[in-house]
């Protein structure tokens, strides 16, 4: 199983890479500020996971692009 910081450090990685190539940031909602995702409400947390989802296929859709240039 992986682990949250490697899934992390994955996104990061991807996301920096998806702003390179659609100079688009990357956005995920975020706790506010003195919280953690263990204390953001359910509608947050899915929210924070449809937002990564999108951010995921723009990812793959960009990978693909790259893949082809």
């Amino acid at each position: 199983m992986i682990g949250a910081s490697s899934i992390s450090e994955m996104f990061r990685q991807y996301a920096a890479r998806l702003m390179s190539v659609t100079k688009q940031p990357v956005s995920r909602v975020r706790p506010a500020e003195g919280t953690s995702v263990a204390t953001m409400s359910a509608e947050q947390r899915q929210m924070s996971d449809k937002k990564m989802a999108n951010d995921l296929d723009r990812i793959i859709e960009a990978e693909m692009l790259l893949a082809y240039d």
